[in-house]
């Protein structure tokens, strides 16, 4: 990755009888205490009424970010942001996080962000599971 670059995982989460086990809170504490910067996490809504929690992170506090590409479809109150599944998830990501021509990483091979990537212009690197555990 390059040191401007930025990574974005979607973290579930999972209940129990007591509420939620706190999944993404956990993976993004173990990323800080590697160094990864957390900027911002945003709890999407998916199906079946279930959500996830996206996590942004960065490796140094300059870093490529369109702020005009994430605010381009702004909910009724300040702050809203309204997105229409996954698809549009990936096109925020990509075209936030990515400049015209960069490269895009995609660690779990989904064809959202390859559509995105296609959609947009950017280059997609696939790396399979099986390369990952590698």
């Amino acid at each position: 990755m390059k040191p401007e670059g930025s990574a974005w995982l979607t973290v579930d989460d999972s209940r129990t009888s007591r509420g939620l086990d706190g999944l993404p809170w956990r993976v993004a504490f173990v990323l800080q205490n590697d160094g990864w910067i957390l900027r911002n996490a945003v709890v999407v809504g998916i199906e079946d009424g279930k959500c996830e929690t996206v996590l942004f992170f960065v490796k140094q506090a300059r870093y490529y970010f369109d702020l005009s590409a994430a605010r381009s479809a702004l909910g009724p109150s300040r702050g809203d942001v309204l997105l229409a599944g996954r698809a549009a998830l990936a096109d925020r990501v990509v075209l936030a996080a990515c400049p015209e021509g960069g490269v895009v990483l995609d660690l779990t091979d989904g064809p959202e962000a390859r559509a995105a990537a296609d959609r947009w212009g950017r280059t997609l690197v696939r790396v399979q599971q099986a390369e990952a555990a590698a």
